[in-house]
């Protein structure tokens, strides 16, 4: 499969994943009801340990260990998972797959080894994100995490707003006050 074919069933796993989870606040891989406000602060609180999932070691990760954690917010982790690794050409699907099973089946629940979003359109990625993107990992999944707990709690109106028009979208991002102060301590902040 050519890098155009791959980049345009990516494409679509993402417009659907956009549908599901960022406007109906479902899943991607189940009929679970995972993107929301609730869980997300569940996972925010957890305060979560998130360099463990760069190094792979599975017992670092202090969310897969706490057993608080609710079935829904390990699911949704594993599902930010998935988004954090859909594009990279780098790490291999068998890797990827790993680790959101890993974490997807401490919920209890059986992973859906068949789904599409897991199937080619996983293997192997459309880009090498480079070095930074692995070794600040811990911030870029904070990062998602913060993004997506704002994103929860807008109105379903100011969503589709935001998601019509990449413009309106990146600035809603970029301005984001909690966003602002995340960026500001994780990596502009280090910088100076």
């Amino acid at each position: 499969m050519s890098r155009l074919e791959r980049a345009t069933d990516i494409l679509k796993a993402a417009e659907s994943w956009k549908h599901k989870c960022l406007i109906e606040e479902g899943s991607v891989f189940s009929s679970f009801n995972l993107w929301t406000v609730s869980n997300f602060k569940q996972l925010e609180d957890k305060d979560v340990n998130l360099t463990a999932l760069g190094s792979g070691s599975e017992e670092e990760n202090s969310l897969n260990q706490d057993v608080s954690t609710s079935a829904e917010v390990l699911c949704l982790w594993s599902e930010i998972t998935w988004l954090y690794y859909l594009i990279v050409l780098s790490v291999s699907q068998k890797r990827k797959l790993d680790r959101i099973r890993t974490i997807w089946r401490k919920s209890g629940t059986e992973f859906p080894d068949d789904h599409p979003a897991v199937g080619d359109v996983f293997d192997p990625g459309i880009l090498n994100p480079g070095p930074g993107y692995f070794a600040n990992q811990q911030h870029e999944l904070r990062y998602m995490v913060v993004l997506f707990s704002s994103w929860a709690s807008l109105a379903r109106t100011k969503k589709e707003e935001l998601l019509d028009d990449a413009w309106t979208f990146a600035n809603w991002v970029r301005y984001d006050r909690r966003l602002m102060s995340i960026a500001e301590r994780d990596w502009i902040g280090p910088l100076r």
